[in-house]
């Protein structure tokens, strides 16, 4: 098992406004040549790394933070959670010192609830070598990524707005999507 550092500095990328649903595509369309066919990789959105020297996911993805915590968790691979990104913590912590987590607040513990709860209920989400197959969708809107996850008779169809920008999009056999801007959906 591996950390996919590429698709974290896309994601990272994406909510800065230095990429686009079209770069993000590109990862699984033409992916990168760094990991041998067959490679389990972690998807995350932060690690002790990043949260204490590059910041919080606050800091790094703004608004973006629940939609890209909706991809890492719905993409092939394992979703790492990072100890108090659930809880909605939001400051660094020291890499070198025991810093203590407030585990009293935990205003994101619902997103990841649901998040962990749809992997668990979905064998299209599932987490092992034989993942569901990636189907991307062509949104025709460069700030709106979209996919399907299909496996053993089971389907899931993910939508996430990459921008501030409210958008609405028609999916072939799903139907219109509209989402705030940063919103998204999992049908």
């Amino acid at each position: 098992m591996t950390y996919d550092w590429v698709l974290f500095h896309k994601l990272v990328d994406v909510a800065q406004g230095k990429a686009d649903a079209r770069d993000l595509a590109r990862l699984y369309t033409d992916p990168p040549r760094r990991y041998p066919a067959g490679s389990y990789r972690m998807i995350f959105t932060s690690n002790h790394d990043e949260n204490s020297w590059n910041g919080t996911d606050r800091e790094l993805y703004g608004r973006g933070a629940d939609v890209m915590a909706v991809l890492a968790a719905t993409l092939p691979g394992m979703p790492l959670i990072y100890s108090s990104q659930e809880s909605g913590f939001d400051r660094r912590l020291k890499f070198f010192d025991k810093d203590q987590i407030d585990w009293g607040t935990y205003r994101r513990t619902p997103l990841y609830r649901q998040l962990m709860g749809l992997k668990k209920r979905h064998p299209a989400l599932t987490n092992s070598h034989e993942p569901g197959n990636l189907e991307l969708i062509d949104t025709g809107n460069p700030k709106v990524f979209a996919f399907h996850r299909i496996a053993k008779g089971d389907r899931v169809t993910v939508v996430a707005n990459l921008s501030d920008a409210p958008a609405r999009i028609v999916i072939p056999g799903t139907g219109p999507v509209s989402l705030p801007g940063w919103g998204w959906a999992i049908r």
